[in-house]
This record gives structure tokens, C-alpha cells and sequence, in this order.
């Protein structure tokens, strides 16, 4: 694969950058590597866990996440792209997990960056738990949830949402978000938006130029976007497959975009394969065999809660729920009936 050398140079430039700072390599440089930093990890924080808690399940997701980007070094190393879609997927629902159990102020449409990547591998199931048909349309102040509120549109057939999901989105692009004004919106931000826009109203021209724009928007997010990140666009991945819910003789019509971030090869395999779901890619050791079960146990549903803001009504993420939820069925897997 093309993307291979610059991915390949900026990952083991970040892990000696950590060897200058810290005196270690992170991320893991080989499988040697990745084993010794699992095993500490189960040594000093998870040993001693119990089986079936909450505590126990997100401590593994939230410890055991960031070495995950791993599994993009492997795909690339060995050239191999049916290994690249598993780990793609076991990535994104690591992540999902993640932010799923991350408490904050925002709704559920703030884990739309995570689903963008597990729709890479295809994994358009995770909108039926992560953004379900029973939550109602976001208020639309920022690029997640009007970009939501499209999704849902077109996976659910809203055909009676979708006037005022379009309505919401061109306002956000016209104002900007609350209180920053339209000047500070990122054109990751603004062709997000209009991408999906462009899907909701079957305008395939407009999809294919703004999937171009987002692959030179992806090269100007900010600091927290590491070097790395931005060698392989997976969430452009996303967007360009979301386009397969609306048939594929839609799909046929859009126009890959050609940038060193978008991996032709993989789209390329993901054609001649007919798009299959990504799975998990590697089964953790024995040690670690609680993970396996929290990455094969059933999804739970997001909902949200309802507080006052400033004498407004909002919405955040039931995290405490979507916690408990997941420990019960990973409880489930451990302890079938």
C-alpha cells in the first residue's frame, strides 16, 4: 500500500520521540513489545478487579485503548488489507467503548468520530445502539450532532425529519457554533456537514468534491490530531461508505478521492470483497481474556439524560447506565444460562 512508508516513518518517529521524553518506546514498536506493556497493565491495575464489575470493564477498555493503534502498524507492515479491515473494527468499537464510558456534558452525537471509523469495516450496526431510533434529533449547535441527525435521516428513512435536519445543518453553517461565530468553524467541521447534506439530497457531485475537500481539511486539524493520524484518513473511509446506505447504484456514482490519506488499495479490496464487517483482529492472552469478552459481548443502547443549563433543558449521555449496561453483558458472556 502507498500510505505504508509515511505511516510506518511517523509511527516509529513517535515512539522515539517517547524514548527521548520518558526513557521508553510507546507505542510498541513489535509484538515483543506490546505484550510486555499488557502485561504490566494487567499487573498493576486489573489483577486484582472482579469479574462482571463496572469497574473491571472500563478499566480494561480505558487502559488497554491506546494500544490498539498497533494494529495499524501490523496491516501495514504485512500489506494486508483484510487485516487492516479487523483492525479497524476492533479499533473502532474499542473507542466507542470508550467514549461511551466517558463522562461529559454532550450527547450522544459526540461519539460520531469513533462510529466514522467503524464504518470503515462496515460496521453500520452500531448506529442502532449508539445513536437509536428512540433518541430524538439534536439541537444542531455543533458539527456532530447536525451531521447525527443526517445519518439518522437517511439510515432510518426520516423522511418526515428531514426538512428540518437540513434546516438545522445550514444554519449551523451560516452561524457557526454558540458563541464562536461562523469564523471559527474548521473546514473539517463545515464539509462534514455538507457531505452529509449532499447524501441526505442525493447530490453525488457534491459528495464526491466535498470527500476531496475533507481529505485536505483532515491535514489541517489541530494539535490533537498527531502526525501519525493524519497518514490514513479512516473517518473519510467512513463518510465515503456511508453513501453505500443510500443503494449502491447511488455509491457507483461518487468519485474517490485522490489524496496520500485515502488508501485506494483498501477500497479497492473492499470492492473485489463486496464490504465485509470488519471482527476482531487479534485475541488478547489469557491474562487479558476479559477484554475478548467485553469486545464479544452485545451491544447495550445509549440514552440520554435530561438537565438545566443556564435555565435551558439539554441533553448528555446516560454514562452510568451504558456502564452498568455493558458490565451485565459481559457478566452474560462470562456466566451464561
Amino acid at each position: 500500500m502507498k500510505i505504508t512508508k509515511s505511516y510506518l516513518k511517523h509511527y516509529l518517529a513517535a515512539t522515539e520521540e517517547s524514548f527521548k521524553k520518558w526513557g521508553y518506546y510507546y507505542p510498541p514498536r513489535n509484538h515483543e513489545e506490546l505484550l510486555v506493556w499488557e502485561h504490566n497493565i494487567h499487573k498493576e491495575h486489573l489483577a486484582d478487579q472482579i469479574d462482571g464489575s463496572t469497574i473491571k470493564t472500563t478499566l480494561h477498555i480505558r487502559l488497554l485503548c491506546d494500544l490498539n493503534v498497533f494494529a495499524y502498524l501490523q496491516a501495514f507492515e504485512q500489506d494486508d488489507c483484510a487485516l487492516l479491515n479487523k483492525a479497524i473494527w476492533q479499533n473502532a468499537r474499542h473507542n466507542l467503548l470508550d467514549s461511551a464510558t466517558i463522562v461529559s456534558s454532550a450527547d450522544h452525537c459526540s461519539l460520531l468520530p469513533k462510529a466514522l471509523a467503524a464504518f470503515a469495516c462496515n460496521d453500520f450496526g452500531i448506529i442502532d445502539h449508539f445513536f437509536p431510533l428512540a433518541l430524538p434529533h439534536s439541537a444542531g449547535h455543533f458539527y456532530t450532532e447536525n451531521a447525527v441527525n443526517l445519518l439518522k435521516v437517511i439510515y432510518y428513512s426520516q423522511d418526515d425529519l428531514q426538512t428540518e435536519a437540513i434546516a438545522k445543518a445550514q444554519h449551523f453553517l451560516e452561524t457557526g457554533r454558540p458563541g464562536h461565530g461562523i469564523g471559527k468553524l474548521t473546514l473539517w467541521e463545515r464539509y462534514v456537514v455538507l457531505y452529509f447534506i449532499a447524501l441526505v439530497q442525493r447530490d453525488d457531485n457534491a459528495a464526491s468534491e466535498y470527500l476531496q475537500q475533507l481529505c485536505l481539511a483532515h491535514q489541517k486539524r489541530g494539535y490533537l490530531m498527531k502526525k501519525v493520524e493524519k497518514c490514513f484518513a479512516i473517518e473519510i473511509h467512513g463518510l465515503y461508505h456511508c453513501a453505500r446506505l443510500l443503494g449502491e447504484d447511488f455509491f457507483a456514482k461518487l468519485t474517490r478521492p485522490k489524496h496520500a490519506s485515502f488508501c485506494e488499495e483498501f477500497e479497492i479490496w473492499q470492492a473485489e470483497n463486496s464490504y465485509p464487517r470488519g471482527e476482531q483482529w487479534r485475541v488478547y492472552p489469557a491474562e487479558l481474556d476479559y477484554m475478548n469478552k467485553i469486545l464479544a459481548a452485545p451491544l447495550p443502547y445509549m440514552h440520554l439524560i435530561e438537565y438545566r443549563d443556564a435555565g435551558r433543558m439539554k441533553f448528555q449521555k446516560d454514562v452510568e447506565r451504558f456502564k452498568s449496561d455493558l458490565a451485565n453483558n459481559v457478566n452474560a458472556k462470562l456466566c451464561p444460562a
